[in-house]
């Protein structure tokens, strides 16, 4: 079963359901999916406790930019490890936060299928070439229901034998990713109760941004 990342929006209830919608249809296809609202370190509500009660120090920023990093090393061993990603882009723009997960894929030979059922584009007759391209086809998808036979047809286009290997830098982060994965409903459970006591802040900005340090950080919410 071909495991599929899904990239774009989740700041709003519209976006989240938009997304949802892309993994109904794509799970009914038999697709497996990575949607990060749903299997992802959640994050929004980890800020939210953190901010209480609601002045940003700057405690609360290193803590938060530590969360971001441990969140992204998940991402980055989700979308290595996925077949292929769609990529929505709708909205004014697209998500910069998508685009960078859709860039990331095409970079690790994974096929990326856009989708698009908005009018709006860069120039009225196109896309950002620069983002059109993530798609081989450099057309995105237009109706919800043909999604899985857009990725169907770009899983059989893609490099056969090929595979991706990292940098060292970006290795390490995406071995830590891969540690998370299993325990990451347990991870967030435990944050958010450290979050509660009004420790998590304090916790997340004493520590260094390297792999390492959030290692042994991520293991100790786990040991709660």
């Amino acid at each position: 079963m071909p495991r599929i990342f899904l990239a774009g929006p989740m700041f709003s209830g519209a976006d989240l359901a938009a997304q949802s919608r892309l993994r109904t249809v794509m799970v009914k296809a038999g697709y497996d999916t990575y949607l990060a609202q749903l299997d992802g370190l959640e994050q929004r509500s980890l800020v939210e406790l953190m901010l209480k009660p609601g002045v940003a120090s700057p405690e609360f920023e290193k803590a938060v930019a530590t969360l971001q990093r441990i969140g992204w090393c998940h991402e980055m061993y989700q979308i290595f490890i996925s077949d292929g990603l769609v990529f929505n882009m709708n909205g004014r723009v697209p998500d910069e936060g998508a685009v960078v997960e859709a860039a990331t894929a095409f970079a690790f030979g994974i096929p990326v299928v856009t989708f698009k059922d908005t009018t709006i584009s860069m120039w009225g007759a196109g896309d950002n070439p620069m983002v059109a391209a993530l798609d081989r086809t450099w057309k995105p998808t237009k109706r919800l229901g043909d999604l899985p036979a857009a990725m169907k047809k770009a899983l059989a286009a893609r490099s056969k034998g090929y595979k991706y290997e990292p940098p060292q830098h970006l290795r390490e982060s995406i071995e830590f990713g891969k540690e998370i994965a299993p325990k990451v409903k347990t991870l967030v459970a435990n944050m958010k109760v450290a979050a509660r006591k009004g420790e998590l802040a304090t916790t997340l900005a004493a520590i260094h941004s390297d792999v390492g340090s959030m290692r042994k950080l991520v293991n100790a919410l786990l040991a709660l």
